[in-house]
């Protein structure tokens, strides 16, 4: 999935080139779906698509792909907490924040924060 993530990295790049931030977000959200679960390209892919929202200030669009990415990841591998889940529960955390949505910001904090602890408590 990495080697997928970073072809589609390279996609987004070309259509930043050509000036076309628009279809570079879509495909990063596409891409995110598709990969943010396996590796920290997909969770590159999902920070990249955020970024270029946030320059169109349409950073909105970004709440339902990664919530529906979300939803499919393991919070917890191997006693830990998933590093790719994390900083991507934190970047939607971010978004419900700068669109206004504080309490799905704050009920997400405290996911994480739980998450954390038993994660925590389970590696004793």
């Amino acid at each position: 999935q990495d080697l997928v993530a970073s072809l589609r990295i390279e996609e987004i790049d070309m259509c930043v080139a050509e000036n076309r931030k628009d279809l570079g977000a879509q495909v990063a959200i596409g891409g995110t779906q598709e990969c943010a679960g396996e590796g920290a390209q997909g969770v590159a892919l999902a920070r990249r698509a955020v970024e270029l929202l946030r320059e169109m200030k349409q950073q909105q669009l970004a709440v339902k792909p990664l919530q529906s990415t979300l939803a499919r990841m393991p919070k917890v591998r191997m006693k830990q907490i998933s590093p790719f889940w994390k900083e991507l529960s934190e970047l939607l955390r971010d978004i419900y924040k700068e669109t206004g949505d504080l309490k799905k910001a704050e009920a997400l904090q405290s996911e994480i924060d739980r998450t954390e602890k038993t994660a925590g408590s389970s590696s004793r």
